[in-house]
């Protein structure tokens, strides 16, 4: 059967289903099925790629932009949250510190030259994500310094894989634990929890003090 482009540029091939009749959206390497709802394949080839330190310049391939309907606020290990609605824009190439792809790059970049690692999702030859893994953030546990996902790939398992190889590589590291500082939108936290995140009590002070408004959170 040929395949053929669905709305979104996707390859598809009608009908491939699993043994239960469910139609789904296919990874390669060992990545596992995902399932979808329309009645044919998504042929989605992920790719994780290790990438060297001026890669990190990449990031303005990234479309971070999301719309926001619920953030977090965190009060010790306990979440409070407010409805909001706020059309976050991707980041512009300069200007804020915090929220530029210029700003981004000069605080990864540290993290790079000093033994983390930037890894880079990729369909086919287009970037879908990249994440950093901090090694040694304390004698027992890893961080996660940045884990971002174009809006196009989300909901997509682009950010399970990443996290997953993040993990993996702390673990054999020798690391017990994983820290993060999540942006405090439904999505990310929801995102973090589902991959065994909770809120701390004890957030590291240099993190909890460049990132206040976060939300920090350990995974043991």
């Amino acid at each position: 059967m040929p395949y053929r482009a669905n709305k979104d540029g996707y390859r598809v091939k009608p009908g491939m289903t699993d043994k239960k009749g469910v139609n789904l959206l296919w990874f390669n390497r060992t990545f596992k099925p995902y399932l979808h709802h329309k009645q044919f394949v998504i042929l989605f080839r992920m790719e994780i790629r290790r990438l060297k330190t001026h890669d990190i310049s990449r990031l303005s391939e990234i479309d971070r932009s999301e719309h926001v309907t619920l953030n977090y606020i965190q009060d010790g290990d306990k979440l409070t949250h407010k409805t909001v609605n706020w059309d976050v824009p991707t980041w512009p190439m300069a200007g804020s510190p915090d929220f530029s792809v210029e700003g981004l790059i000069n605080q990864c970049k540290p993290y790079l030259e000093n033994g983390a690692i930037l890894l880079g999702a990729f369909d086919h030859d287009t970037l879908s994500g990249l994440g950093i893994v901090r090694f040694k953030l304390t004698k027992t546990m890893a961080q996660l310094v940045l884990l971002h996902v174009s809006r196009k790939y989300r909901r997509k398992k682009v950010a399970t894989n990443l996290t997953d190889e993040m993990i993996r590589l702390a673990i054999n590291d020798g690391a017990s634990g994983m820290y993060v500082s999540a942006t405090p939108s439904e999505s990310a936290v929801g995102f973090y929890m589902s991959k065994g995140f909770i809120p701390t009590s004890s957030p590291i002070k240099e993190l909890l003090e460049l990132e206040p408004e976060d939300i920090h959170m350990i995974k043991q």
